[in-house]
């Protein structure tokens, strides 16, 4: 239970880490900003080292049952993340793994 709980704290400590980075992307400087959004490149190094050690911890879990396809999901998802480069709709995508693992999790 500790453990799923140090978890969970790593997966919070990430949403908020993500949420102070987004920005809008804006088109051509005008105020009219696109819908989507971005983030910032600068901290990209760090969220996805964090990714990385929340991926090696998943993969310490045992699942059952239907849990352990979307674990896996999860897992995959966060591989195909991980690179030099931001995902396009990062936050987008960080929104609905953050909301699986917490899911998940809170089921062990």
């Amino acid at each position: 239970a500790a453990f799923v709980n140090d978890l969970l704290s790593s997966i919070n400590s990430l949403d908020r880490l993500i949420s102070v980075n987004i920005v809008p992307l804006c088109n051509n400087g005008a105020n009219a900003c696109a819908k989507s959004n971005q983030l910032l490149l600068g901290q990209w190094p760090s969220i996805c080292d964090k990714l990385h050690v929340i991926k090696g911890d998943l993969q310490t879990i045992s699942v059952d049952g239907g849990s352990k396809e979307e674990m896996m999901w999860v897992i995959n998802t966060i591989a195909v993340m991980r690179g030099p480069m931001v995902p396009p709709k990062f936050d987008q995508k960080w929104g609905k793994l953050s909301s699986t693992l917490k899911y998940l999790l809170k089921k062990q």
